[in-house]
């Protein structure tokens, strides 16, 4: 039995060798390569400068990757961290280019079906749930027959199959939401057909070559030279020489790859300039919309009629108000209801379709870091321990059934204090520190509401048995923490029957717990 990728990354940390680290490489380039050519539509060499970002950190990480369940789930989600970052360093650079020279993207000769699904495939996998995603990617990534899914995931071979047919659902469920009606049977089938894609020939050695080098692996010339010292005296003669002549020429590579830059960077600033110039020239017609626009506005004063202006007005202009008009007005940035801007921020902040679309990337990030967050860290409590009177009274309420209770802790401040950090951060490099610093000002309840509702709520249901004349039932009680105004924290309880009654922001701790509870 060929060893898992945990112990291949176990025995290269502790001997740091390369021939381990390179098995893992071969077994998941593919894995890697073919994500990465999903996300940035199409782009071959981009696709190969993310899968060596990718390998050269699990190089790096390889002692705490090592620990995870599933290498190939910490793959699949770090090249999408990968693939977004280098993607938004590059689009507006793109976007420049093609207004100055016209430039349209060829159609693609992929089949209709696989062309719609492929800008949301990634994105759908990173929202599943972890074990979700790993049974995912095992299945349809890596073409792990359902035994093989079930032996990594420590399934058998029959909640195995079922597993991965509710993560397909699942998948349905988000492309229905984007406007994308196919079924389950069409995903599956689609995904075995087109998601993995040969990386080019040699891709794998070089790669695992490049990470070894920066991860700070052991290679490079010394087993070589070892090697060279065992053999005979003629032999050695020749490999001298050819390291020699090797050797002379760098300089002669090196110097040419420099030539090479020099030209991609002046061609580059060519396309740059053009680009700017058509943008200067746009804003200079637009400066006469903008003060008719500012003098229209003077005389509104309530949000909604502001708003209206912004959108009838001048829907195409860039700039709407200054960054100090906004800072004085009072709205509610961040949509409580989802994570998810409010349309007032979008239209007062002045996003463009671009940067609404990036920031949405963040707040669905933020999304799956909470409900993470959630998972990782909740607890059972046995039925006989309750003390809180809420769930006390459900259990009185519900005498006869089977109950289940799981606790989840609330935020640290310390993990609180990260998480809005990172948030901020990542929010000030999409939409940059001043419009960044208006959107954390009028965030900050929504964001209190959002770390309340992926922490400090007590989740119970009873599985009730059926009786004379009486069919089955489960019913379930949602205890959380709601946000109050200012540092203060309220709670909130929700009691209903039945599964498809949960409020659907908690849907996945449902869901997380029931596979708790039937879990053998």
């Amino acid at each position: 039995m060929s060893p898992t990728d945990q112990e291949l990354l176990a025995q290269y940390v502790q001997g740091q060798s390369d021939p381990t680290f390179t098995a893992v490489v071969e077994r998941h380039v593919n894995l890697v390569y073919s994500a990465a050519l999903r996300i940035t539509a199409g782009d071959a060499a981009l696709a190969e400068d993310i899968t060596q970002k990718v390998f050269t950190d699990l190089a790096r990480k390889a002692a705490s990757v090592a620990r995870v369940a599933s290498v190939a789930g910490w793959l699949h989600t770090h090249t999408r961290f990968i693939s977004l970052s280098t993607i938004r360093g590059e689009h507006r650079r793109r976007v420049r280019e093609q207004e100055a020279f016209a430039m349209q993207e060829q159609p693609s000769t992929r089949e209709i079906n696989w062309s719609q699904l492929r800008p949301l495939l990634d994105e759908a996998v990173g929202e599943l749930r972890p074990a979700d995603r790993d049974a995912v990617i095992l299945r349809y990534f890596e073409n792990k027959s359902h035994r093989e899914v079930g032996e990594a995931l420590g399934l058998n071979e029959n909640a195995a199959r079922m597993k991965i047919e509710r993560a397909v659902d699942k998948l349905q469920a988000h492309f229905v939401r984007h406007g994308l009606t196919v079924s389950s049977a069409i995903i599956a089938a689609t995904m075995s057909a087109n998601s993995v894609q040969a990386a080019p020939v040699g891709l794998g050695i070089k790669i695992a070559s490049a990470s070894l080098t920066a991860g700070g692996g052991a290679g490079g010339l010394i087993p070589i030279i070892s090697h060279t010292l065992s053999m005979s005296t003629k032999t050695k003669i020749i490999i001298t020489a050819l390291i020699m002549v090797a050797f002379a020429a760098i300089p002669i590579t090196s110097e040419y790859q420099q030539i090479r830059q020099m030209r991609e960077q002046t061609t580059a600033l060519v396309r740059e300039k053009a680009g700017l110039q058509l943008e200067l020239n746009r804003v200079k017609t637009r400066l006469n919309e903008m003060d008719q626009l500012t003098q229209n506005i003077a005389g509104k004063s309530s949000l909604p009629a502001v708003a209206a202006a912004l959108a009838s007005d001048a829907g195409s202009i860039e700039v709407k108000l200054s960054m100090q008009a906004v800072h004085g007005l009072s709205f509610q940035a961040l949509d409580g209801k989802g994570f998810k801007l409010s349309k007032e921020a979008v239209a007062l902040l002045g996003l463009t379709p671009e940067e609404n679309t990036q920031m949405q990337n963040v707040m669905d990030e933020l999304k799956n870091r909470v409900r993470e967050h959630a998972v990782s860290v909740m607890q059972q409590i046995p039925a006989d321990q309750a003390k809180d009177p809420a769930v006390s009274s459900f259990l009185a309420d519900n005498p006869m059934g089977q109950a289940s209770i799981y606790q989840i802790p609330a935020y640290s401040k310390e993990d609180g204090d990260a998480l809005q950090a990172w948030f901020a951060s990542t929010v000030n490099s999409v939409i940059g520190p001043e419009r960044g610093s208006i959107l954390a000002e009028k965030g900050q309840s929504a964001f209190k509401d959002w770390l309340a509702a992926g922490s400090g709520t007590t989740v119970a249901f009873v599985d009730n048995p059926g009786t004379l004349g009486q069919a089955a039932s489960t019913s379930w009680l949602i205890k959380r923490q709601t946000s109050a105004g200012g540092n203060s924290l309220g709670t909130s309880v929700q009691r209903g029957d039945g599964q498809n009654a949960v409020p659907p922001e908690f849907s996945y701790l449902f869901e997380e717990v029931k596979d708790k509870a039937s879990a053998p």
